[in-house]
């Protein structure tokens, strides 16, 4: 189940990269530095799991195995057993409306004032990792719930939650052609 994520997440940030570069001609070694921001951007959204299990909260029986895992060196173990709950999480830093909202604005400042192309690439692949995850939770379970309870609580309910994925998606890929 993991490496099908991985999977998803890859195709889409590849598919994604390669119709930005074909459109921005960014296939020089001048782009280097957007394509590793990219594949960065796409790896720093799953740290949040890293987070809730470590900083916010480690009273989670999941959160315990984990430590328990990493403290003994076995981080494979750590890290599945982070995953395997990961469906169970509430009250996530990266993967809640309120965040994604806040990052949307970063991600229009970025995109338009910045010229730094790690950094364009970062944001991005950022977004649009987020936006891969809703639309898996919105085709697995017919909902966005596990996103409503952020650093400030959002609450989107039924079907806004679709609406709203249209919506913030749409301003995403708005955004991505300014670049």
């Amino acid at each position: 189940m993991i490496k099908r994520e991985l999977l998803i997440h890859y195709l889409f940030f590849l598919g994604f990269f390669i119709f930005l570069a074909i459109k921005r001609n960014l296939f020089s070694l001048y782009s280097i530095p957007f394509w590793l921001g990219g594949i960065v951007g796409t790896f720093v959204v799953d740290l949040d799991h890293l987070l809730y299990a470590f900083l916010l909260n480690k009273n989670d029986l999941a959160s315990q195995r984990a430590l328990y895992y990493f403290k003994n060196r076995q981080y494979l173990k750590g890290l599945l057993i982070l995953w395997d709950a990961k469906d169970n999480r509430t009250h996530q830093v990266f993967h809640s409306f309120s965040f994604q909202l806040i990052f949307l604005v970063l991600t229009f400042w970025v995109v338009s004032s910045s010229g730094n192309y790690l950094a364009i690439g970062l944001v991005l692949a950022f977004s649009l990792h987020l936006f891969v995850d809703q639309l898996s939770d919105l085709l697995e379970s017919g909902n966005l719930d596990l996103w409503k309870n952020g650093f400030w609580q959002v609450k989107i309910e039924g079907r806004n939650q679709l609406f709203y994925w249209i919506i913030v998606f749409s301003s995403f890929l708005l955004l991505s052609f300014l670049f």
